[in-house]
């Protein structure tokens, strides 16, 4: 957050490329909550936009690659438990993100990591459920089952 101060921006990952560093969309959650408990709006929308785009490219990266998978479901916990319930901007995100896995590739309900997201936080999995209705409802094939 210092870095933010001095150049308007913050870095996702170190110098270093610390492998045991979280993912990029995790970084960008959390500078989210950060800059919202501190009341700082401009690091606040950096951080939603940067997370808005990470989220759009692993919403589009193949849905049976299992590490776009992954960088999404690690950052439930902290979206849905560290945001206020008043501002759903990153669950929206989010979970319209996971939806789309879902609709393309079922093989995502026996996913351990997915089912346990659903039930530690049953309004990702509410979330979830309705963005895929959604995008069922303007799906033009028949191969979409309940």
């Amino acid at each position: 957050m210092m870095r933010y101060f001095y150049v308007l921006d913050y870095a996702e990952k170190d110098s270093l490329h610390d492998t045991t560093t979280p993912s990029t969309l995790d970084i960008h959650a959390r500078m989210y909550v950060i800059a919202d408990k501190y009341g700082i709006t401009s690091l606040q929308d950096i951080a939603r936009c940067k997370f808005e785009y990470e989220a759009g490219v692993l919403q589009s990266q193949d849905s049976n690659k299992v590490s776009s998978l992954k960088s999404l479901l690690e950052a439930v916990p902290i979206v849905y438990t560290m945001t206020p319930n008043t501002d759903p901007t990153l669950r929206k995100m989010l979970s319209q993100a996971i939806a789309c896995h879902l609709h393309a590739s079922q093989k995502i309900l026996e996913n351990p990591q997915f089912r346990e997201m659903w039930f530690e936080h049953p309004e990702f999995g509410f979330n979830v459920m309705t963005r895929s209705l959604v995008l069922a409802r303007f799906r033009r094939d028949d191969d979409w089952v309940l």
